[in-house]
């Protein structure tokens, strides 16, 4: 016998895993858009695909596993799509395997990738990390934004940050992967208990209040230099 995950219900939808809402929870925390299982995919050859989330926002598919420990069956039908998805011009895809926390969760077909917010276009979204730069003593985060690439590189430097060698740099004083936002949506992601006919609900002051619920039936600085 296998153990089977508990189903969750949250905002509206009822989730196959804690785990999923979790991450629901996290998106909703930096109010990014998001639909759960909204649409299955043909595959050919009998393959059938339903991903986890759409962040439409991000034209971005998200698959939740627990592990990296994955099936065969699975293991290709997410391949599948990954091929599909971001080699035909559709989007892009990844599987974020963990809880989200800093540290505590990894990105499959996206290496390095990690949420950050950009200090250029102050988009959120997952981004390749690319180390640091190092100034002296001080050492800076640097990134890929994909929603920068195409952006005017007259306009190359902000009050956090500034472009460099094609990434972005967040100045001194600012992060890109731990920034206040992101580290205050981790928190209530992980902090949200899902008790049995409980659903987490935000306070004002960024913990979380519950309410009890009948289940439900269906399922300006200088210039920067380096």
């Amino acid at each position: 016998m296998s153990l089977k995950p508990i189903e969750t219900h949250y905002n509206g939808y009822r989730f196959r895993s804690r785990l999923e809402a979790r991450w629901a929870v996290f998106f909703d925390s930096l109010n990014i858009k998001y639909q759960y299982e909204s649409e299955g995919f043909d595959l050919d050859n009998g393959i059938w695909y339903l991903p986890d989330f759409y962040l439409p926002d991000l034209n971005r598919w998200i698959e939740i596993k627990p592990t990296e420990n994955i099936s065969d069956e699975d293991s290709i039908k997410l391949l599948k799509f990954h091929m599909l998805v971001n080699h035909g011009g559709e989007g892009r895809f990844c599987v974020l395997v963990g809880e989200p926390n800093i540290g505590k969760y990894k990105t499959l077909y996206e290496p390095s990738s990690k949420w950050g917010i950009c200090p250029i276009c102050n988009r959120i979204d997952l981004m390749s990390n690319m180390g640091y730069v190092g100034m002296g003593n001080i050492y800076l985060e640097r990134a890929y934004c994909v929603w920068c690439d195409c952006l005017d590189k007259n306009v190359s430097e902000t009050k956090t940050g500034a472009f460099f060698k094609g990434t972005v740099v967040a100045k001194e004083g600012n992060s890109i992967f731990e920034h206040r936002k992101l580290t205050n949506a981790y928190t209530k992601a992980v902090s949200a208990r899902f008790e049995h006919g409980e659903t987490p609900k935000s306070s004002k002051h960024g913990l979380f209040d519950f309410v009890v619920k009948k289940p439900i039936k269906k399922p300006e600085d200088s210039l920067f230099d380096f």
